[in-house]
């Protein structure tokens, strides 16, 4: 008992003596550990650093208990790493570390308090994924439950069930997983808001509960060239579901819209609809304000009993890429309407899959 209470009162002087040393300077100086002997775990006090070697089975060529690259021991306080000094925490395992402090460059400042992991490339040890686990036994690993995932190509990962590392993986996932019925399933909530309306250095301030923004590569439309870009790309699969759904609340000012749609260019389209379109109600502008060269138009039933109403079926199976409706439809061709009334006629073109990385372009006549 007492040769206890003898390693525990030097241990402990050790530990106050680093502490004691580390409070001494303003600029602390790291300390490089030294390399105990083969085979033994040991908790060592040197100067400004507390290191623990841990014992291992041998890894490629380094020994048992050393501090080298691939080895496994723990640091905390000033380490001296080269071209800095890590003042924190540090962790390793078979070439993989967690550092979680400051650093301080050589002739440098010291830096934002930060958590880093990482592992050495060199020696083909990749850094892996950072990790942030819950459990239910600490001593049952089939009960860890990875929460949240930062991996080594920059993407993050919420979820339970996590993509493997891939380079098309997305920059955020979120993944919800609800097992049980009659529970509503989130997968990423954001709420945002501005409770100061009125700017008294400006105009009336914005909420923006998502702001999104997919730029691509632009002006090369060779086929199998360029790219997609997609500001807000989603699906849905249920017995009742919605690709987008939009809700327009009360609105101050007399203007809300559960989806706006602005084209910034002449040859885009605010809405763009491959199928079907459903609407409760229909406004277009007509304001006499809105309109200039107005002119009255003459023989005008002359051009209407010159149209050629038809009955037609359009082409599905060739047209896929379109969903277009099948059955018998009824209304005009294209091109003898454009024969009477030129402008109710506009070329359209569209990509044959706007979900491929390409510019394989369909050209095909629309009727206003």
């Amino acid at each position: 008992m007492k040769k206890s209470i003898t390693i525990f009162a030097l241990t402990t002087q050790m530990v106050l003596s680093a502490i004691a040393q580390q409070n001494a300077g303003s600029v602390p100086n790291g300390v490089t550990p030294s390399t105990l002997p083969a085979n033994i775990s040991s908790l060592e006090a040197r100067g400004r650093l507390i290191t623990q070697n841990s014992q291992q089975i041998p890894f490629g060529n380094e020994l048992t208990g050393s501090f080298a690259n691939t080895a496994r021991w723990n640091s905390m306080g000033n380490l001296n790493a080269g071209s800095q000094i890590l003042n924190g925490f540090r962790t390793q395992t078979n070439g993989r570390a967690l550092v979680l402090g400051h650093s301080i460059p050589n002739g440098g400042s010291v830096s934002n308090t930060f958590v880093q992991w990482g592992g050495n490339q060199p020696l083909g040890i990749s850094p892996g994924n950072l990790e942030f686990r819950s459990f239910r036994d600490p001593q049952t690993p089939s009960t860890d439950t990875v929460r949240f995932l930062l991996r080594e190509n920059g993407t993050a990962h919420f979820g339970r069930t996590p993509l493997p590392l891939a380079d098309n993986n997305p920059f955020v996932s979120v993944e919800n997983t609800n097992d049980y019925l009659a529970v509503d399933a989130t997968g990423l909530s954001v709420f945002n808001q501005n409770t100061n309306v009125i700017n008294p250095n400006g105009p009336v301030t914005s909420s923006v509960g998502v702001n999104s923004l997919a730029v691509g590569r632009q002006f090369s439309f060779a086929p199998g060239e360029g790219g997609v870009a997609f500001g807000v790309r989603s699906q849905a699969s249920a017995g009742i579901s919605y690709g987008v759904y939009g809700e327009s609340l009360s609105s101050s000012n007399g203007f809300s819209a559960g989806v706006y749609g602005v084209s910034g260019v002449f040859t885009g389209y605010a809405g763009y609809f491959d199928g079907n379109v459903f609407a409760t109600g229909m406004f277009m502008s007509s304001d006499k304000k809105l309109k200039t060269n107005i002119t009255k138009q003459a023989s005008v039933l002359e051009k209407i009993v010159g149209l050629n109403p038809v009955t037609y079926e359009y082409k599905t199976a060739e047209t896929k890429f379109l969903h277009l409706p099948s059955g018998k439809q009824n209304g005009f061709v294209a091109q003898e309407l454009e024969e009477v009334f030129p402008e109710l006629v506009k070329d359209v073109t569209k990509p044959l899959d706007p979900s491929k990385n390409n510019y394989e372009m369909a050209t095909f006549k629309s009727v206003n």
